[in-house]
């Protein structure tokens, strides 16, 4: 029994080292290496079985012409050596699983359904050498797979920047290479409108232009005076929504409201709450103005643009954005306030609900269902609506724990315009040091640990987001994402038992030589790593470094540091750069630590070290106030202030005090809360960045 038993082990071993020789991303359910091959040559032909199998045997045939020069006969007869799709319609399949097997007699593919069948042919072209050749060597294999998530997307924003049909075709069969099924495309944004409605024929004319553009990161270093636009034809659009359908990507139009709306103010002035003055933004607007919510021709033409809409997509899902909306308008608008008297609102947050539940009853009448950034979960959400959850995860607990269907999206993980590396000599968005490196979008669950089993149901998937405000060519943008896209491709598909970045490392040497292939202008910087052989980090040692520290409130995953320690480590930043490990972040809310000095110690001032940059909107404190305590029950205020150095990056607020001798030190530093007017977004939450506390 024990020699059995032996022999079973070394039989499984080698199994699992065989199957590690087959680089597929997103990784299978199951795989099994078998002894053999199969050969493709320009002789081979594809067998289906039924008519919905032919864009798939067409992606495939357009696949072999593109990057090796030959393409194959398609049949419906029964052929030896062939490659066989034959799709289980007799299934009524709630995934789109599927079954692949090769060896040297053929291979065959038997999808759940037709998307089944088509991702099966992903695989496919995965196990094809990555150098052209007269004869394609597919190894024997056994496989069984099917995606973990319904839902599996990205977003291309056009707004910021214009891209041709031809690279916006090239982006949904990048999607579909890494078995992805939705394309979220974001047409209509402040600085660009990029969608042809007929019905108000200056949304195009006016709106879709811009007559300068911002030089640099916001809030830049001048503009380029240069017209600068673009759109897509109602035409162009049924061209790309018929090419995405023919690789099973349903497209997601976004259409935005009530804010990121200045390029249709501009269009039509009397959609906004001042009624005039209004131009197309070069990328950033500072002006608050958004759709006027008291004026009910404001409603009338979202309508007449959605229909308009449905008629040129048919997903189920039309996204209405939701993010970012100033109130300041609002507060100033007769008829706004008018509106908020007469449906009862308590203030605008309310009013914002009322607009997102106007247009959400308007859509779910002509068979739709609305998809709002995680903002339109204030004031009250929408009945039926569905949440993208893009400032962490909260925005998607709640509404998971509300009974409402959530993609994740948090831009910690997934938010592809945030920089790849540290030394990124490419403008990104955001602040610098903030990266995106491609361990961290691999480490991402889209499961938020908070849901439980039953509420978790309503995670229908995740998304990966590419706003274009700094890629203005393809190249960049193919740069941004890629490789960051293959790790987010499994994260999606594949099982959370079965990833394991070791693996998924091993399989990108493969995966970039499929780059290559593709010509693709990715971000080598993964693939040419060195060994670092010394690193300095200067420490600066005070009374509070390496003492227990606790947090009233939680940070923000975007700025997560290394916990509450970060504030206590002895690292302080020194290059004036954004680094997440450095910093602890809090959105909209205060930071209030208790250290405890271990004894009673003799202290006499408290510095907190901050991070301070108006144009990104990171505020200093509105002030720091110390409290001690010899017991952590009885705090007696000590100390407080509201100076800070006035230089944009790092920055010092101090806190003096009478000499005394304290075990217990509280520190509260008070958020901004609303960003002032002056700047873009007023009223939207300030950041408070928090980098050190210092006692001495």
């Amino acid at each position: 029994m024990k020699v059995v038993f032996f022999l079973l082990v070394i039989l499984v071993v080698t199994e699992i080292a065989n199957a590690q020789e087959i680089s597929i991303i997103p990784k299978p359910m199951g795989l099994t290496k078998k002894e053999g091959s199969f050969d493709i040559s320009k002789n081979t032909q594809i067998v289906i079985a039924e008519e919905g199998d032919k864009n798939t045997a067409n992606f495939l045939n357009d696949y072999l012409q593109h990057y090796y020069g030959w393409k194959l006969k398609i049949t419906n007869l029964p052929v030896d050596h062939s490659i066989g799709i034959f799709t289980k319609k007799f299934l009524a399949a709630d995934n789109d699983g599927y079954s692949f097997e090769s060896g040297p007699d053929g291979i065959i593919i038997s999808g759940n359904n037709n998307a089944g069948s088509f991702y099966a042919v992903q695989t496919l072209i995965q196990l094809v050498p990555t150098k052209p050749s007269p004869t394609l060597v597919i190894p024997a294999v056994s496989i069984i797979d099917a995606p973990r998530f319904a839902y599996r997307g990205s977003l291309l924003d056009v707004g910021r920047h214009f891209f041709p049909v031809s690279f916006v075709k090239k982006y949904i069969d990048y999607l579909a290479l890494h078995k992805m099924n939705y394309f979220h495309w974001h047409l209509t944004d402040d600085p660009g409108w990029r969608i042809e409605i007929k019905k108000y024929p200056k949304l195009t004319t006016v709106g879709a232009w811009r007559n300068k553009s911002l030089i640099g990161r916001y809030p830049g270093i001048g503009y380029e005076v240069k017209r600068y636009g673009g759109f897509y034809t109602q035409d162009e659009i049924k061209e790309v929504v018929k090419y995405a359908s023919d690789r099973f990507i349903t497209i997601i139009p976004e259409i935005e409201m009530p804010g990121h709306s200045y390029a249709a103010l501009a269009s039509y002035p009397e959609l906004g709450c001042r009624g005039s003055g209004y131009e197309v933004p070069a990328l950033y607007r500072e002006d608050p103005e958004v759709f006027c919510a008291g004026n009910d021709y404001t409603f009338e033409f979202l309508q007449n643009v959605l229909d308009e809409v449905i008629l040129l997509f048919p997903s189920k899902y039309i996204h209405i954005g939701g993010d970012e909306c100033p109130k300041e308008g609002w507060k100033a608008c007769p008829k706004c306030q008018a509106r908020m008297k007469k449906e009862g609102l308590k203030d605008e947050h309310e009013l914002q609900s009322y607009f997102i539940r106007r247009i959400e009853k308007y859509l779910n009448s002509k068979g739709r269902t609305i998809i709002g950034w995680d903002e339109i979960l204030e004031g009250g959400l929408a009945p039926n609506a569905v949440v993208m959850s893009w400032r962490g995860e909260s925005g998607g607990v709640a509404a998971a724990k509300a009974g409402h269907d959530v993609i994740m999206t948090p831009s910690s993980h997934v938010y592809f315009d945030y920089a790849q590396k540290e030394d990124e000599d490419s403008l990104t968005f955001a602040w610098d040091g903030v990266i995106t490196p491609i361990e961290k979008v691999y480490a991402y669950e889209p499961i938020p640990k908070e849901l439980p089993k039953e509420q978790s149901k309503h995670v229908l998937g995740a998304q990966a987001n590419v706003w274009t405000e700094y890629m203005n060519n393809p190249r960049k943008v193919e740069y941004m994402l890629f490789p960051r896209l293959s790790a987010a491709s499994e994260v999606f598909w594949s099982p959370k038992e079965i990833r394991n970045w070791g693996s998924f490392e091993s399989r990108l040497t493969t995966q970039f030589k499929r780059y290559d292939l593709w010509k693709l202008n990715y971000c080598k910087e993964f693939a040419e790593r060195k060994p670092v052989s010394r690193i300095v980090q200067p420490f600066h040692i005070n009374k509070a470094t390496g003492k227990k520290i606790t947090l009233t409130n939680e940070p923000s995953d975007n700025f997560p540091g290394h916990g509450p320690i970060t504030l206590v480590d002895g690292i302080q930043n020194s290059k004036g750069l954004l680094k997440q490990t450095e910093f602890l972040g809090f959105f909209g809310t205060d930071c209030e630590v208790v250290i405890d000095l271990g004894n009673q110690t003799a202290v006499k001032n408290v510095k907190v070290h901050l991070y301070h940059q108006k144009g990104s909107w990171i505020y200093r404190p509105q002030f720091v106030e110390v409290f001690a305590s010899n017991d952590t029950t009885s705090f007696r205020s000590i100390g407080r202030t509201e100076k800070v150095s006035a230089a944009t990056g790092n920055a010092v607020m101090q806190v003096n005090f009478n000499p005394r001798s304290v075990r217990y030190l509280k520190v509260n530093m008070k958020n901004k809360g609303a960003l002032p007017s002056g700047g873009s977004y007023v009223g939207s939450k300030a950041w408070l960045l928090l980098d050190e506390i210092e006692v001495n």
